[in-house]
């Protein structure tokens, strides 16, 4: 079906472990018109986000594929999305993540918690997957736990893709709705997903 926001909503998910309250706005049709745009295969997007998690909350359980876990229902909906059509492959993962880690611990712990992450769902999809990694906004929120790891998860996250193969860092835009952490559902915060979503295409076109 076409893609169309919302594409993530607050209820409603296949695994109730993703269901989220804070669902809002996204970037990813704006990605997916541009990479439609600019290639010559369909697009599907597979959405298993949930606002406020810190990195911790993604790591895989003992069983990957446990539903119960944010891992565990990403993978699952991934493998089921690639098994329903016929030659389709998951091209990419965005990695848009941050904010929550940065009020914990210093956001000292990120690099090493996405890398267990990315490592286990290339084992699980193919060791060639993209990884697109969406780097925090270059101002830090006034909210002081924000505030403090704010820098030290963006250095992380620059480590990190520096450091993976078949990868690319993206730069988030700046949020611009209220002082928000991130890009909201605000008209002022739409040119933000338009450039966003354009440049992740791009990045994942690019590898």
């Amino acid at each position: 079906m076409p893609l169309a926001d919302p594409i993530d909503a607050p209820a409603g998910h296949l695994y109730s472990v993703s269901n989220d309250s804070t669902a809002g706005g996204c970037f990813a049709t704006r990605m997916a018109d541009h990479l439609r745009a600019n290639g010559s295969r369909p697009v599907g997007v597979i959405t298993a986000a949930k606002g406020g998690t810190a990195a911790a909350s993604w790591l895989p359980a003992a069983d990957r594929r446990d539903t119960s876990t944010l891992f565990g229902a990403a993978l699952v909906q991934a493998e089921a999305a690639v098994a329903s059509v016929v030659g389709s492959r998951v091209r990419a993962i965005i990695v848009y993540q941050g904010e929550t880690t940065a009020a914990e611990n210093g956001g000292a712990l990120w690099g090493s918690r996405w890398t267990t992450i990315v490592e286990a769902l290339r084992a699980e999809l193919g060791s060639d997957i993209a990884v697109i990694v969406v780097r925090l906004p270059v101002d830090p929120p006034s909210v002081g736990a924000y505030h403090e790891g704010w820098e030290n998860v963006r250095t992380a996250q620059t480590t990190f893709q520096a450091g993976l193969p078949n990868s690319a860092l993206v730069q988030a835009p700046p949020a611009t709705l209220d002082g928000e952490v991130h890009l909201d559902t605000g008209a002022n915060d739409d040119e933000g997903h338009r450039k966003l979503g354009i440049d992740v295409a791009t990045a994942i076109l690019a590898l």
